[in-house]
């Protein structure tokens, strides 16, 4: 080994020992230092450098805090197997964490996320579907006076109706006579008689020697001829004849 004797300021002596493949082995001395001499390791005012390690003195001291010792890391740390010993503990405790639900715990609070009901449960229920109708259930036919479904006969009818039969004629053209097609009944015609009445008296000319009275009142026309005698026709006469000659 060989030996580095420096001088620093204020004065004190460090040695730095190097063995021979150059590594450090201890260093003392602080602040700015000045390298004064190389030889020889000298300790001891000129006596046998120590050898064994042992020999050293402060063995015993704590100098180094940075590092655990015994009783720094029995303080900082659980002893060998105890950790291991307190989770199997923990792990055998039938609710080592109480804050949580345990399965049995939770089907007895709440209820599955598939179930059901029955219908008394829900409050108002019943009285809410009093009112309603089956699913299974029928109406009768609507009439003049009442709502229902439509019958099959106003379904035909309903049927039979072109599209847009009506959509661009105007009542006015739906009601005049012209526009209508087929037969109806004289009966059926508001004074259909007596303007057929007043037409054949109308038409009438009394020849020579004929007089025609027409009464309306009484819906009859007389012919009369002058010195003939013959007696007058009535109305319905004339008609009969008038239907014969056609």
């Amino acid at each position: 080994m060989t030996e580095t004797v420096v001088e620093v300021w204020p004065a004190q002596t460090v040695v730095e020992i190097e063995d021979a493949s150059g590594g450090r082995a201890v260093e003392f001395g602080v602040q700015a230092v000045e390298i004064v001499s190389v030889g020889q390791l000298v300790l001891g005012g000129g006596g046998s450098g120590v050898t064994d390690h042992g020999a050293l003195t402060g063995l015993g001291d704590d100098d180094h805090t940075q590092y655990l010792t015994n009783a720094r890391g029995d303080a900082r740390y659980d002893a060998t197997g105890t950790a291991s010993s307190g989770m199997s503990a923990h792990l055998a405790a039938p609710d080592p964490h109480p804050q949580y639900l345990l399965p049995a715990e939770a089907a007895s609070t709440y209820a599955p996320l598939a179930h059901s009901h029955a219908i008394t449960d829900v409050t108002g229920l019943t009285a809410a579907l009093a009112g309603k109708s089956d699913t299974g259930h029928s109406h009768s036919d609507a009439t003049t006076g009442a709502s229902g479904f439509m019958s099959a006969t106003d379904k035909t009818k309903i049927n039979g109706i072109a599209s847009g039969a009506t959509a661009n004629s105007a009542d006015a053209t739906l009601l005049a006579r012209g526009n209508h097609t087929g037969t109806q009944a004289a009966a059926t015609i508001s004074d259909f008689s007596e303007a057929v009445d007043d037409r054949v008296a109308a038409l009438l000319v009394a020849g020579s020697n004929i007089t025609l009275t027409y009464n309306d009142a009484g819906n009859t026309l007389t012919i009369a001829a002058a010195g003939g005698g013959g007696s007058g026709l009535t109305h319905k006469q004339v008609m009969r004849r008038a239907r014969y000659f056609q």
